[in-house]
């Protein structure tokens, strides 16, 4: 099974002058549920590259295991695809 996440590319929130990005557990908890069942995961941005991550996501007491499990897994284990435009 291959399963392609996409996640955001924005990394500012509106004109506050505030970051934001993917919320981390909320991308890991599925991540680790499709890589669990074997799937072949792909991670794409609109933009390309890796995604923006809200820091706020990686304050302390938004930890869970997954959170903790993402961060200690090598980054070559995780497939980025690289995008520099998208088409509808």
């Amino acid at each position: 099974m291959k399963i392609l996440l996409v996640l955001t590319s924005h990394d500012k929130l509106g004109n506050t002058g505030k970051k934001t990005g993917f919320w981390l557990e909320e991308f890991a908890a599925p991540y680790y549920i499709f890589k669990d069942a074997g799937a072949e995961i792909t991670l794409a941005s609109p933009a390309g590259g890796q995604p923006p991550l809200d820091p706020k996501s990686d304050l302390p007491e938004f930890q869970t295991e997954l959170t903790h499990r993402f961060k200690a897994d090598p980054p070559r284990s995780r497939r980025w695809r690289i995008q520099s435009s998208w088409t509808a």
